[in-house]
Parts: C-alpha cells; structure tokens; sequence
C-alpha cells in the first residue's frame, strides 16, 4: 500500500465515521447517509452497526 493508498483510506474511514455518528446522534437520517457514501440504507446500516455504532431507535427503515 502506497502512502497515498493508506492516506485514501484513512479519509473513507473517517468519513464514514462521521457520518455513522451524526445518524447515532439524529442530526442526519440514514437514508441521507447512505447516498453520501454511495450505497443502500441496508448496506449503510449493516457497516454502520459493523463500526459499532447504532441506529436511533425507531430510524431503522
């Protein structure tokens, strides 16, 4: 892996973070979420609760 590789991934992960915690925390909703990660809310969700963060109860569909 180049350093530009890893540095890549770095940013990915920590947007994805970021996003996870603003759904966590209800500022966003996840079906917004996942279109900024170009991906299904199924998807979204499934490696949002694999980062260990979880959906607001009741914004799981």
């Amino acid at each position: 892996m180049t350093l530009l590789e890893r540095d890549q991934a770095n940013i990915k992960k920590g947007r994805s973070e970021l996003l996870y915690e603003l759904v966590a925390n209800g500022d966003i909703d996840a079906d917004t979420a996942a279109r900024k990660m170009n991906s299904s809310l199924n998807e979204f969700q499934a490696s949002m609760e694999a980062a260990g963060f979880k959906m607001p109860a009741g914004k799981t569909e």
